[in-house]
């Protein structure tokens, strides 16, 4: 099914004229029995005559799953037909440069009151107050099932693997009903997520139980948004949702999956078909989607054509799409990859209007080409036929030509490639390829400019041959997957408004798009106070007077720099780490200006009833060192409280990850804190009988970092964890053994440790030396990465060096990438000439993504549901202990699926074993409870 050279020209003249629309449609089921009554050209033909771009084919309605799915049959789910039509029915649409998206129908929506799915899997579902899961005659899997979810989660495996999609939209992703979610499954992720006594009564009118089922609803479609961009980053990934205000009964905030940056857009259906009764449904979506308005879609039903850019037609049969008023359109017109721009670097281009034509060339009345090609024999005359093209984006393409079915073409006709390097001759056999796209070859090509990109002269061609011009095509091919990233501190984006710091952050996330960087970690919590509303700290007074910081003059709020920052990372396509000081208490030359409610005032003087800081002798508390007041890591209470915010921003704002600086003391030399002495000489806080203190001291950040994994993972298992440790570490010589500070013994980062743990997702070690140095840049990342095993090492770069050949360096060793100290510090200008010449995705966390390991979380609670400290944790009796935390927590990472058996003890109380089967990717929260011994 071959267009006419008609549509082919028009198509072209349109795509540099008037720019791009989504024209999709969504279709009906009916599509699988049109195929097999032999009426699939019909279909084709009417969507591609009319002017469509785009069609959403049904691939899993909740009913049953339209495609051969060995996932859903392994949990006795039906599927409409073992022959595989749903490939047959792709091929046909894209054969008329027609997108096709998988419209996953079915969500977590089960059909019908017996369905075989939920008759094998009863436990899987939602249920109401009153132990019912059916509502409406349907039933919805649990985002709290974990079984029921990685079916879900492997069915959409298998088909962004295994089929050329160009997009998936998920439907009847919802609880169902606010009045779902009741089920004994959710109410224990409830309990496991704030740390709560299994027999504990939960608020159910609380908000933060309503918070609590939105949050877990969200957290599983981002696991399914981080899985299908592993497999391919260029498949468009939509929300179909309900109208806003049905976010409170169904429990589908959409705004927050565009904030979280884990869906690319958000298409609602229409409750009318007139737009005369939608147009205040329209404007009320759009007004709270708020900066996201240009990435919501709305569908409707036939009748009334919507003539608006941002409407997708619903129809629910063949007869419905003929009849559709004011259509054909009269053109065809490029799909604009929704607002993706990772999406519009696929660029397609099949052109001959474009082209200048210079001496005499025959037009081919020949059927079999994609165009009606021109022909040219050979004689005195020399004429050219040069294909004209604007690429919008620049960098590497595949070039094919398409040469048609014809008698006596030349066997070497010469072609004349112009790219990035200059030009090219190419010799062709155009005798040797009948009706086919021959690739001609891989380059380099400019951005956005006018080129003359391949020219065929018949110089040299016989009287009795041809040759023959037709079609082009470029295929884009993508860079690698790598982390761009940058840091802004506070010191960064502050100022003294809160409407310049609002421009200062708007403008730098800007400036990343514009250089295609890809990440950004935004410092939000420098000590113990944060640039967000919280309740437990204050807002930091560093910049502005303590009683009234960062009051923002239009709303009269605090201005909340970090949900602003999201918003404006996630309009320029960034992934966002909101980077957190772990191990300081205040800035020390503010201390005493700090607002009352500050742990300054409570953990930081002498008459302290718990003292956090670190001390330089027994007695002598460290007031000060490199400008900070700085809290000892072997401080249960401290670790806790940091903790406690490291989950708060995790449970209320929608970051990829958090990342950690300063965790780490000043020196070594800081460590006599009377608590950390104390903590040293008891067998249970000190397990493994460390006689330096300083490898208790790491020990006790090491442990911290394990328990933040575990308790965020709970909260949101996509959740990636990071670091910023210095550069330069001693422990092995063969690599560096050099002079001047390091991180392993003075600063008591073990990151090494950290890594061979799995305690952290990714590292940015601060290596802040010139390639060739005193202090090598490319020995010290070397080492790094050997350490990796197979987490991330992204090189943290400093500008007052060449930036530029250090990100070489870090491609030729192979390294995922990098972060630059600091945004507003680097040549941006000269790393997109010779580095970044073009956007590149972020690549995935395999191990979260496609997970072989699982993580226990835990509380030890005395018999009155008291939490214990200092209890020590065993597994399988192994050499390895872990010591609970202030608030009794404890967790164990990166254990692989297994039945495991748990051995706590403490003095003074009995010792507690318990069994425990973790399956990978499972996150599994228990509760230990230890009875006094008599």
């Amino acid at each position: 099914m071959r267009k006419t050279a008609t549509i082919f020209l028009i198509f072209f003249a349109l795509f540099l004229a008037r720019g791009e629309e989504q024209r999709s449609l969504f279709l009906p089921v009916d599509i699988y029995e049109e195929y097999e009554e032999g009426n699939i050209d019909n279909w084709v033909n009417l969507i591609s005559n009319q002017g469509w771009n785009e069609v959403y084919i049904p691939v899993y309605s909740g009913e049953k799953a339209y495609w051969p799915s060995p996932t859903y049959q392994a949990h006795n789910g039906p599927i409409h037909s073992e022959n595989d039509i749903l490939r047959s029915i792709i091929k046909a649409f894209q054969e008329n440069d027609i997108r096709v998206s998988a419209w996953f129908k079915g969500g977590l929506q089960v059909s019908g009151e017996v369905h075989p799915l939920y008759q094998a899997n009863s436990e899987w579902f939602s249920q109401t107050s009153q132990g019912n899961s059916l509502t409406e005659d349907k039933r919805y899997i649990s985002p709290a099932s974990h079984e029921g979810m990685q079916m879900l989660k492997d069915m959409i495996h298998e088909l962004v693997r295994d089929y050329p999609i160009h997009g998936i939209g998920i439907d009847n992703f919802t609880w169902g009903s606010v009045d779902l979610g009741y089920g004994e499954k959710t109410l224990a992720r409830y309990r496991d997520s704030y740390h709560l006594p299994p027999d504990s009564t939960i608020d159910f009118e609380d908000d933060q139980w309503h918070t609590f089922r939105q949050n877990l609803l969200n957290r599983q479609l981002k696991e399914i948004y981080r899985l299908i961009k592993a497999v391919n980053p260029y498949i468009h990934v939509s929300g179909i949702a309900h109208s806003y205000d049905d976010t409170t009964t169904n429990l589908q905030p959409w705004k927050r999956w565009l904030k979280g940056g884990y869906a690319d857009s958000i298409i609602i259906p229409l409750r009318e078909t007139e737009k005369e009764e939608v147009s205040e449904e329209i404007e009320s979506n759009q007004t709270y989607a708020g900066p996201f308005r240009d990435k919501i879609y709305f569908s409707h039903t036939p009748g009334d054509r919507l003539k608006d850019d941002h409407f997708i037609i619903q129809p629910q049969s063949l007869d419905k799409v003929e009849n559709i008023e004011d259509l054909p359109w009269d053109e065809i017109i490029a799909h604009p990859y929704h607002t993706n721009r990772l999406q519009r670097k696929i660029l397609t281009v099949e052109d001959s209007a474009r082209a200048l034509i210079a001496g005499e060339w025959q037009k081919s009345s020949n059927t079999h080409s994609l165009s009606n090609e021109f022909i040219k024999t050979g004689n005195e005359t020399t004429s050219v036929f040069a294909w004209l093209t604007s690429l919008p984006q620049g960098g590497t393409y595949n070039v094919y030509i398409f040469i048609p079915e014809l008698e006596n073409k030349h066997s070497e006709a010469q072609y004349r490639l112009s790219h990035d390097s200059g030009s090219e001759i190419l010799t062709i056999d155009q005798s040797a390829v009948q009706g086919e796209w021959l690739k001609l070859g891989q380059w380099d090509f400019p951005e956005d400019e006018r080129i003359t990109l391949l020219t065929l002269s018949n110089e040299g061609v016989p009287e009795d041959k041809y040759v023959v011009a037709d079609a082009i095509k470029l295929e884009h091919v993508p860079v690698e997957p790598e982390v761009r990233a940058a840091w802004t501190s506070r010191y960064q984006w502050t100022a003294e408004t809160v409407e310049e710091s609002k421009q200062n952050i708007r403008e730098q996330m800007e400036r990343l798009r514009e250089y295609n960087f890809n990440a950004v970690a935004f410092q939000a919590r420098p000590c113990m106070e944060t640039y967000y509303p919280n309740p437990y700290e204050p807002y930091c007074g560093e910049f502005w007077d303590y009683e009234s910081p960062g009051i923002d003059p239009e709303t009269g709020e605090e201005f909340d720099a970090l949900e602003y920052a999201i918003i404006q990372a996630r309009l320029n396509d960034l992934k966002f780490y909101c980077y957190i000081n772990t191990h300081t208490i205040t800035v020390s030359s503010v201390e005493e200006e700090v607002s009352p409610t500050h742990r300054y005032h409570l953990h930081a003087h002498d008459e302290a009833e718990e003292d956090w800081r670190l001390y330089s002798d027994e007695d002598t508390p460290l007031t000060e060192y490199s400008s900070y007041v700085w809290i000892c890591p072997a401080v249960p209470g401290a670790e806790a409280w940091t903790r406690k915010m490291v989950n708060y921003v995790v449970d209320n704002y929608e970051v990829d990850g958090v990342h950690f600086d300063r965790i780490r003391t000043p020196g070594n030399d800081f460590t006599y804190n009377p608590i950390s002495r104390k903590r040293f000489e008891d067998p249970y806080a000190n397990p493994d009988e460390f006689e330096d203190i300083g490898d208790f001291m790491r020990k006790q950040i090491t442990d911290q970092l394990e328990r933040i994994m575990g308790d965020t993972n709970i909260l949101d298992p996509t959740m990636e964890i990071s670091t910023a440790p210095f550069g330069i570490v001693y422990t092995e010589p063969e690599f560096y053994d050099g002079t001047g500070t390091e991180s392993h013994y003075q600063w008591f980062q073990a990151s090494f440790d950290w890594l061979e743990r799995g305690v952290v997702d990714e590292i940015f070690p601060q290596i802040y030396w010139e390639i060739e140095s005193a202090h090598p840049f490319e020995v010290l990342y070397a080492q790094w990465l050997h350490h990796s095993h197979g987490r991330h090492i992204h090189a943290g770069i400093n500008n007052r060096w060449n930036e530029v050949n250090q990100i070489k360096e870090v491609r030729r060793q192979g390294g995922p990438g990098n972060i630059l100290w600091h945004i507003n510090n680097a040549d941006y200008q000269a790393i997109k000439e010779e580095i970044y010449q073009e956007p590149a995705p972020v690549p995935p966390l395999s191990w979260k993504t496609f997970p072989e390991t699982g993580k226990i979380t835990g509380t030890v609670y005395d018999d009155n549901n008291e939490p214990i400290q200092d209890a020590l944790i065993n597994v399988n009796k192994n050499s390895y202990n872990y010591v609970s935390g202030a608030d009794g927590r404890f967790s164990m990472v990166n254990k692989p699926a297994d039945t495991y058996k748990i051995t706590v003890q403490r003095n003074e109380y009995t010792t507690k074993e318990k069994a425990i089967e973790i399956q990978a990717g499972e996150t599994k929260n228990i509760n230990i409870f230890l009875e006094k011994s008599e």
